[in-house]
């Protein structure tokens, strides 16, 4: 029986956020994994066992593993080079959500929607702050105007607030970038960092300025 729910990076900033709650809902269901089998361990000691160790390696498994067999669910807490290893959950006909924030990757797996339909897979991508709930935001706003012709939308990120490692890695690795964004219907080449535009966002963080960002928002 696939009832298992598989975390990976389970054992991350993100990913143990994500076990926790699970597991209050799924006891003894929710895998913990990752390429550090110890660091997966330590997290499952914390929560006296409610949480399931597993090393794992996304980039060397194979399509067989026995983790495929009563696995239903893989939620995803870490920024994909490839879509290898969703391509494998959708052959396993197992569930799947991803909260990575890179558009890069984000529209390659869109790619893969006729083959999820094959294998009635559901793929669900953005879920997190940004993309995810800004998007929800910008959905429910529409609805309060008449017509919208464009929304901007900021992320304020503090220094001393906690992030996951994958998300602040390719925070930084974007920083120095060009992207494509539709600009009037039509994609243009933007750097990151660029057309800074001021904008008073409370009486308590006052004015700031946002620049242009990857985000898959």
């Amino acid at each position: 029986m696939k009832d298992k729910i598989l975390v990976v990076g389970g054992y991350g900033q993100v990913g143990k956020i994500v076990c926790h709650s699970l597991s209050q809902l799924y006891s003894g269901k929710v895998i913990c994994s990752g390429r550090n089998f110890s660091k997966a361990r330590e997290f499952s000691i914390e929560t006296n066992g409610a949480i399931i160790p597993k090393q794992l390696d996304i980039y060397t498994i194979k399509q067989s593993d026995k983790i495929f067999n009563d696995t239903g669910l893989v939620i995803m807490c870490l920024d994909q080079k490839d879509t290898r290893f969703v391509e494998i959950c959708i052959e396993n006909e197992i569930n799947y959500i991803d909260i990575s924030p890179s558009y890069k990757l984000l529209s390659k797996v869109e790619k893969l929607n006729d083959k999820a339909k094959e294998f009635g897979t559901t793929i669900v991508l953005g879920v997190g702050l940004a993309p995810g709930l800004s998007n929800l935001l910008v959905k429910q706003s529409i609805k309060q105007f008449d017509k919208i012709s464009s929304v901007d939308m900021y992320l304020m990120l503090g220094i001393g607030e906690r992030h996951g490692r994958d998300g602040v890695e390719w925070l930084l690795n974007s920083i120095n970038s060009s992207f494509y964004a539709l600009e009037n219907n039509s994609p243009k080449l933007m750097n990151s960092f660029s057309d800074g535009k001021k904008t008073k966002l409370s009486e308590e963080h006052g004015f700031r300025t946002a620049y242009r960002f990857d985000l898959a928002d």
